[in-house]
């Protein structure tokens, strides 16, 4: 992927015991000296976070300051599981679902620019939890996780390798490569995904999911669950919005609104 940094500040959400190896303090170390090495002033904004309150409200502020000139890089390092999400040094979780419109805010305020990176296990399931929307923005413009457990020190040599390649040579491209290359067989099995790449991904999963007759019985279904929570308040009744959505479902997905759905998740209209 041939893209020239697009960002001015790399955010390191760290939640970690005190009895654990600080990986985010060590990798804005890290990104201090690939900036000194570069001439330029230091990215990193490292935040402890240790539990929701302050989460949300860290992720908020970043999504604020979008509006000030700051153009954000996400980076998540804390442990995570294989189905819930990430666990912060409180004790408390937070659901892949949770994170989703925070992420997908962020995103959009900052014209589809935003790069998200999770140095925790399993942060590949992160993008199991958009598998049905087709139709709203993407949450990111780049994505980097494991798809598996991955112990710290593993993470830490990567991401080193990853930031410090990328902020000495201004590219994206060459950090993933540096990245991949920071394990023996990439035992780790990072994933990175471009809006473009994901997209198409999930185009194939929701041709599987909702092509067939039964398929779309249950896409119709997802719409309609969705409609009651989003739009309640434009005086429709539910049988009349269920309708609605069985027309267009059953009558056959058109080649445009296909096209509107792809335009509006890679933030290519203000729809």
């Amino acid at each position: 992927m041939k893209r020239g940094i697009k960002f001015n500040a790399i955010f390191i959400l760290q939640s970690l015991q005190d009895d654990e190896r600080h990986t985010g303090s060590e990798i804005a170390q890290q990104i201090k000296y690939a900036c000194l090495q570069r001439g330029i002033e230091s990215m990193d904004e490292l935040i402890n976070v240790n539990d929701r309150t302050t989460f949300f409200e860290v992720i908020n502020n970043i999504t604020d300051s979008i509006a000030h000139g700051v153009k954000p890089y996400l980076h998540f390092e804390m442990h995570g599981t294989s189905s819930g999400g990430l666990c912060l040094s409180s004790g408390q979780t937070i659901s892949w679902e949770e994170l989703k419109e925070p992420l997908r805010k962020m995103n959009v305020a900052c014209k589809n620019n935003l790069y998200v990176s999770l140095a925790t296990c399993h942060g590949a399931n992160f993008l199991d939890m958009y598998k049905g929307e087709i139709d709203k923005p993407c949450p990111f413009f780049g994505y980097i996780g494991a798809s598996t457990k991955v112990d710290a020190f593993d993470f830490e040599v990567s991401f080193t390798s990853f930031f410090h390649a990328m902020l000495t040579k201004d590219s994206i491209a060459n950090g993933i490569k540096s990245l991949l290359e920071s394990l023996p067989d990439n035992r780790a099995n990072y994933i990175f995904l471009d809006c473009e790449i994901y997209h198409k991904e999930l185009m194939k999963n929701w041709e599987k999911e909702y092509g067939s007759l039964e398929g779309k019985t249950r896409y119709s279904k997802y719409l309609f669950q969705r409609a009651k929570k989003e739009y309640a308040h434009v005086g429709k009744s539910n049988r009349q919005m269920r309708r609605e959505l069985d027309r267009m479902v059953f009558s056959g997905y058109t080649d445009d609104y296909l096209a509107q759905c792809k335009r509006i998740f890679l933030h290519e209209t203000n729809g």
